[in-house]
């Protein structure tokens, strides 16, 4: 009788164990639909429903590198994705987004995968600043002309980073500790940057 009441109790355990489990999933399926619920109701209404919490989400642009950042309502945008499509898939997720001032664009290098959207975004948002290192956006190509000609169109200003410099956006640090001034390559004198958010640590570069 007694290994009768161990199997009995075992096996209650395990129908608990279970049944703790589907509540779980349970839950969090309701979390789930319920945030993306949310986001489309925001959506549908205007409101920016990425105000209320602080992120950094790596955005989905195929062939090529780009990270929103936002902090107590303000937008930083590393790099600006491949130029497949002209850009219009970042155009397209940060409206999805309700992104319409960002405060500054951070270009690790120039090459088409970190800049093929950056046109685009000058020309549909109120970009206040680009910043770059001094080797980005000097050779005399037509991409590179096009993003010129579109910021100085749109009044956003073109500010060179050096090692060592900060910038602060709401509650987001962004420093530049490091650019390889010797190199001849783009990807390795690309201008590094180190986010600070909420206690965590990102690197880009």
């Amino acid at each position: 009788s007694r290994r009768c009441r161990r199997e009995v109790m075992s096996k209650n355990l395990r129908n608990a164990l279970i049944s703790f489990g589907v509540i779980i999933l349970i839950i969090l399926s309701c979390v789930i639909y319920y945030s993306d619920l949310y986001d489309d109701i925001a959506n549908y209404f205007g409101i920016n429903s990425n105000s209320s919490y602080n992120f950094v989400r790596f955005l989905d642009v195929g062939q090529g590198d780009c990270t929103l950042v936002h902090s107590d309502g303000k937008y930083v945008l590393i790099d600006a994705g491949s130029a497949d499509n002209d850009g219009i898939g970042l155009a397209e997720k940060l409206h999805e987004l309700n992104v319409s001032k960002i405060e500054c664009v951070i270009i690790s290098h120039d090459d088409d995968d970190h800049t093929g959207g950056l046109r685009r975004i000058l020309n549909e948002f109120d970009v206040e600043a680009v910043v770059s290192s001094k080797f980005s956006f000097v050779d005399d190509t037509e991409a590179i002309n096009d993003i010129l000609t579109a910021a100085e169109k749109n009044d956003t200003q073109m500010l060179v980073a050096e090692a060592g410099d900060r910038l602060f956006f709401g509650g987001a640090e962004f420093k530049f500790p490091w650019i390889d001034t010797e190199s001849e390559s783009n990807n390795d004198r690309s201008l590094v940057t180190r986010v600070y958010l909420d206690g965590w640590t990102f690197f880009f570069g």
